[in-house]
């Protein structure tokens, strides 16, 4: 039921460690990401400066060439089966966001509501006949179960940056459930990712919201595999 589940497993399963969130390093601005991990690998993407992306933190040095996840569309709104892309890029040229400075001022915040959810509305599809486990809501893969229903949903989000409000358009936060309202923000010059883990068990998943001081720039999300 999990959509992102094989693209987790290739960061994790393959390799048996962590992954993270990153974006790239690179002086020309861009990295091609192989299909495979050496340098004569066809192109299967481009990834550009402040595109996060996940990434195994693979602590051998000697290991070259780390795998990565990269969703299909900047926010990582799912209607398929599968909306990520999985290859290679070298490790010199990934930066993993934790390893940004964090921002600990006052002129930046994640303002959301968070209220119990609420059936009126919405169209529910579901895995089987059984009625049971729900794939989609109103037609998206909806992050924060397993299947159940959520216990709480998003009425308003707000990303304030030195006095401007980036108001979130609704279709960026209402496929989001069993939020919490705790972020660790970075900054890369101009640019912010803000970060979050929400829901537990199996419905888990962890977000990051990129931006600068005039508008959202990404929404990445992966979920639990």
């Amino acid at each position: 039921m999990k959509k992102d589940l094989a693209a987790i497993a290739f960061l994790l399963l393959s390799h048996g460690c962590p992954a993270q969130f990153a974006v790239i390093q690179d002086p020309d601005g861009n990295t091609n990401v192989r299909q495979e991990p050496d340098g004569t690998s066809a192109v299967v993407y481009t990834l550009h400066n402040d595109e996060v992306f996940m990434s195994a933190m693979l602590p051998d040095p000697d290991i070259q060439w780390l795998p990565v996840t990269i969703a299909k569309n900047p926010c990582t709104i799912i209607c398929g089966d599968f909306d990520y892309i999985t290859g290679y890029i070298h490790r010199s040229r990934v930066q993993f966001i934790e390893d940004l400075p964090t921002y600990t001022g006052d002129q930046v915040s994640i303002q959301l509501e968070v209220r119990p959810f609420s059936e009126a509305g919405k169209y529910f599809e579901y895995v089987d006949s059984d009625l049971k486990y729900i794939s989609k809501i109103n037609g998206l893969h909806f992050w924060g179960t397993d299947g159940d229903l959520p216990k709480t949903e998003v009425g308003a989000f707000h990303i304030m940056v030195f006095g401007n409000d980036l108001t979130i358009p609704e279709i960026f936060y209402t496929d989001l459930f069993d939020c919490n309202k705790e972020y660790t923000i970075y900054r890369k010059g101009d640019i912010f990712f803000a970060e979050n883990r929400n829901s537990d068990g199996a419905g888990s998943y962890s977000l990051v919201w990129v931006f600068d001081s005039h508008a959202i720039l990404q929404r990445f999300i992966v979920g639990a595999p």
